[in-house]
């Protein structure tokens, strides 16, 4: 029953690091987005159009629009974006302490049976 516990910690664990640093990187890419349409209003005030500066390349419906979302805010500001961006440099750099106060009393629960 020990070795089920274990594992299970350990599956636990690893789908939750793995949805936290694809969100993280999701964060960082978003707020990336966001800057480069910041950066990019010039082309849009000297003609470029907004739906081939924004998306060229093809996204799945699902991201279409919190892309489009980002898209209005970065070209508004470059703010929201930047804070897109250090929100995912720290939820990746406190993983570790994220996940130890999620789950701290998991091995005590599971492994002691």
């Amino acid at each position: 029953m020990r070795n089920v516990g274990k594992f299970l910690d350990r599956l636990i664990r690893s789908i939750f690091r793995l949805v936290v640093y694809l969100g993280a990187i999701g964060l960082i890419i978003l707020g990336a987005h966001g800057v480069y349409a910041y950066t990019s209003r010039l082309e849009i005030l000297f003609g470029a159009q907004q739906n081939e500066l924004f998306l060229t390349m093809k996204v799945p419906l699902k991201f279409q629009g919190m892309i489009g979302w980002m898209s209005v805010k970065g070209f508004e500001s470059w703010i929201i974006p930047a804070i897109f961006i250090v929100g995912g440099i720290l939820l990746w750099k406190f993983e570790t302490e994220i996940e130890y106060f999620i789950f701290r009393k998991i091995p005590n629960t599971i492994i002691a049976k």
